[in-house]
């Protein structure tokens, strides 16, 4: 197989290892131990952005109780 090829199969869920990749991990057949898997990196938002969306969800929140309120009240 091509490098390449070997790369994407063992990024998919189904991959083929050599018998020699067996082999030399002792006939361990953890798939975990043969297939590489990608980290998602880490992503963190600014403590202030989080903060003004928290403040933009509970207007809209609030905005949609006082119409369930004025809907209810005007029956």
């Amino acid at each position: 197989m091509t490098p390449l090829q070997t790369e994407i199969n063992q990024l998919t869920r189904q991959f083929w290892v050599t018998k020699e990749q067996v082999k030399a991990d002792k006939y361990d057949l953890s798939a975990s131990r043969y297939r590489q898997v990608e980290q998602d990196e880490e992503f963190y938002e600014e403590p202030k952005v989080t903060l003004e969306r928290l403040r933009q969800l509970e207007q809209a929140a609030e905005g949609g109780l006082t119409a369930v309120g004025k809907l209810l009240l005007n029956r």
